[in-house]
């Protein structure tokens, strides 16, 4: 059975995040430059062995995604900003975590992270939600971190 290949963000500063693969700085890599679209998806069929967990999509490009909808959005080949939340379960985190985790949910936006993502034609993104190991810094929202754990070439319309 072949491993997933997980897409992990190396930094978060400002809005703005490197996507590093073993090492690699993938933030360089340009746009397509061809006309066309791919999906970013937040279906929540990930591996849950190797610690990923459901994300919510929030905005993209500065836009608010309606809930409820389809888990993948159609988004034009290129650069995008994504906002997301993690749904990690509760029970995943100890009591001192899940104390931690009511205060930064308080503190309303600093639960979202952002990133950059370069959408090539006809892929789909699939997100998720990296659990961190112990111990995990729940009050600075550094308990996960958003990945991309899997993308599928399909035809985009």
């Amino acid at each position: 059975m072949k491993l997933p290949v997980f897409l992990m963000l190396a930094s978060l500063t400002a809005g703005s995040v490197a996507l590093a693969q073993s090492g690699t700085d993938l933030a360089a890599v340009p746009a397509s430059s061809e006309a066309g679209c791919g999906r970013i998806s937040s279906f929540t069929s990930m591996p849950r062995s190797e610690g990923l967990f459901p994300i919510v999509l929030r905005r993209i490009d500065g836009k608010e995604i309606a809930g409820g909808g389809s888990p993948a959005v159609k988004v034009s080949a290129g650069s995008h900003s994504l906002m997301v939340a993690d749904a990690i379960p509760p029970v995943e985190f100890n009591s001192t975590e899940r104390a931690g985790l009511r205060q930064l949910r308080n503190r309303r936006m600093a639960q979202f992270k952002t990133f950059e993502v370069v959408v090539e034609p006809n892929t789909t993104y699939y997100l998720a939600a990296k659990l961190a190991p112990y111990p995990r810094d729940v009050i600075n929202n550094a308990h996960w971190q958003p990945v991309i754990w899997r993308t599928r070439s399909e035809r985009c319309r």
